[in-house]
């Protein structure tokens, strides 16, 4: 039987208009005009609500069996959120199932497969219905199998595939195993799509992004001003982002875990659907950050990852055919960046209001490996060091090519510095076999080239990316991972030394701090290389709130001067632009090392600009060789 039109499912608003449509489009043997003697009320309290949870919840009815063998209890509930809160359900399902009877005599309960709800959310323009089922597809933990639709929604992938007509009313309700199969179907079409390419995975993972999203809004709106998110938020602004608001954070939140797991699924093997150490477990070594940062939620009581739906997301990650998916990565138009591709594909579904700053994730590949086998030309040329990018041990002079991109965005010059590093190293070992050759580059890699590879990203979304990326360049090329090994890829402001960095009270912030400030203060950087970000109008300030100079605001002083004298500029603001202030940082950085080299994408503005006299001249007293290409 076809499903019914979309234009009567919308009609559905609250309970006597949901009898309504289980009459007329459904067989049911209800009527609307009786909607009160239908049903009997539950308080929040009688189902485990808190005060906390109780607050989400208008109303919770019980639809009287309508048969004498009926196995299912169906559950209206009015819920105030605009989106269902599934912490709750999972409260609500906890008292009604069966085992619970010991904790209440006096209480109906129903096995875990025969519950299902129906559920409002939000109001007026924001009204949504959803319906619900828990299923067991693993002893001992219940996934939530639901449906649903708002005012708003015509297009989306559940409304072109609804199975309402398996909730038709049973043609024989004595026969409860039939009754059972035919309405759990209306619950199997949705959970078991499985995407087969990177376009369809990418679609699937941004809406189930959008509810990772509006769950944490839901929860940050309710929570206690010292609970887990509040904290982690406050932390981001005091480390990071002085200025993000609530629902950057929650964007932030729900785009750095999905593409976090995504990352996880890509470059490990073996089963994803489960770890002893939950969702923590399932995350690489690669990016300790993220791993770190949701078992630390994990273990906080009042967040619940099957809350923000998470678990759901690791459900479809372990279902999909990760090996198709990254070859079809492959698939793409000649110099283009499949993963950022991915991306776009990701954002488009996820919110095609949000622009994204194609800058900020792309770098075209050609131009970043000019840049990257440029500086392994000059190291061979000009540094004595006859492996270029390869080195595995420093010069006769003591030299050791030791790399750092500030602002790596996706970590697209640390991809390409790999892929030249392998190419040397592939040349020199050519003739071991496949598989001594591997063991080979397993040791290169662990010994000789992570040591000296590291990178800062100041946003957490490029930041989860550049950590995917580079891992999948280095699992391509034969290396794997041990436990404990991480990419040194750090989320941190380039521009703050260590004394600059505000202390959080978040532990996995307060972690990738302490070893970023650890590289920032030792090491031997000898390379700066990468694509800083330009912006006119800075948001990296040069003085304190106290008004002093900070640590870039001091460096910067020197390009306001030519032979020692000021500049005499009446408006020289754009010696404040971002490239400027990244530039006079790897300046600063080779001049520690003692010698080096700066290879960056940057604006031409100072080439020729009479505000950039000093910029000139500071760069050519501190450099020997100076390459442009305009």
């Amino acid at each position: 039987m076809p499903n019914p039109e979309f234009a009567d499912i919308r009609a559905i608003q609250d309970f006597p208009s949901l009898i309504k449509y289980l009459r007329t489009e459904l067989g049911w043997p209800v009527d609307e005009e009786q909607a009160d003697d239908l049903s009997f009320d539950y308080r929040p309290a009688e189902l485990g609500l808190d005060e906390r949870l109780a607050v989400k919840v208008r109303a919770i009815k019980q639809l009287r069996p309508l048969a004498g063998r009926q196995p299912w209890g169906i559950f209206w509930i009015d819920f105030e959120p605009r989106r269902l809160p599934v912490v709750v359900m999972r409260r609500i399902l906890a008292a009604l199932v069966r085992r619970q009877r010991g904790q209440n005599a006096h209480q109906a309960t129903w096995d875990l497969r025969d519950l299902m709800f129906i559920s409002a959310t939000g109001e007026g323009q924001q009204r949504g219905i959803s319906f619900a089922h828990f299923r067991e597809d693993e002893p001992g933990k219940p996934q939530l199998y639901t449906f649903s639709w708002d005012v708003h929604e015509s297009h989306l992938y559940y409304i072109q595939k609804l199975n309402l007509a398996a909730l038709r009313w049973p043609e024989h309700t004595t026969d409860a195993a039939a009754w059972r199969e035919q309405w759990s179907g209306a619950f199997s079409v949705p959970q078991g799509y499985v995407p087969q390419t990177a376009e369809m995975l990418a679609k699937e993972m941004a809406r189930m992004a959008r509810e990772i999203r509006e769950a944490v809004s839901e929860i940050y709106a309710v929570e206690h001003v010292g609970g887990p998110l509040h904290q982690l938020h406050l932390s981001l602004k005091m480390s990071l982002i002085s200025d993000l608001k609530p629902a950057d954070f929650a964007d932030m939140y729900a785009q750095t875990v999905t593409y976090g797991l995504f990352a996880a699924r890509a470059t490990r093997s073996g089963d994803f659907t489960d770890a002893e150490s939950g969702v923590k477990g399932l995350l690489a070594h690669t990016n300790p950050f993220l791993r770190e940062l949701l078992g630390q939620l994990t273990d906080q009581q009042s967040v619940d990852l099957d809350e923000l739906g998470i678990s759901g997301l690791t459900t479809l990650l372990g279902k999909v055919d990760m090996e198709a998916i990254l070859q079809s990565f492959g698939r793409q138009k000649r110099g283009e960046d499949p993963v950022i591709h991915f991306y776009e594909t990701f954002m488009r579904e996820y919110d095609p209001k949000q622009k994204m700053r194609r800058g900020e994730f792309y770098t075209p590949d050609a131009v970043v490996s000019f840049i990257v086998r440029s500086v392994d030309h000059l190291l061979k040329t000009e540094f004595n060091c006859p492996d270029g990018l390869a080195a595995s041990a420093p010069n006769a002079q003591g030299f050791m090519p030791v790399i750092l991109d500030p602002a790596t965005g996706t970590g697209t010059f640390l991809k390409y510095v790999i892929e030249v590093v392998w190419d040397t190293f592939y040349e020199k070992n050519k003739r071991l076999s496949a598989a001594d050759r591997t063991v080979k580059w397993n040791r290169y890699v662990r010994e000789s080239l992570l040591p000296r590879l590291y990178a800062f990203e100041l946003k957490m979304s490029p930041y989860t990316i550049a950590h995917m990326k580079v891992g999948l360049a280095l699992q391509e090329k034969g290396f794997e991972f041990a436990d404990g090994e991480r990419l040194q890829i750090y989320l941190t402001n380039a521009l703050q030394p260590a004394h600059e960095v505000a202390r959080v009270d978040t532990v996995a912030l307060a972690h990738e701090a302490e070893q970023a400030n650890e590289v920032k203060n030792k090491a031997p950087i000898t390379i700066v290389i990468g694509n800083p970000p330009y912006a006119g109008h800075s948001s990296n300030a040069s003085r304190d709130h106290q008004g002093n100079y900070n640590f870039i605001g001091s460096l910067l002083q020197d390009y306001y001067k030519v032979d020692g004298k000021p500049l005499g500029e009446k408006n020289p603001k754009w010696l404040q632009d971002d490239y400027v202030k990244f530039l006079r940082f790897a300046q600063w950085r080779i001049n520690q090392s003692g010698s080096g080299i700066v290879a960056m994408i940057t604006n031409h503005g100072y080439l020729d600009n009479p505000t950039f006299r000093g910029m000139r001249q500071q760069l050519m007293q501190s450099f020997s060789q100076i390459y442009v290409l305009d």
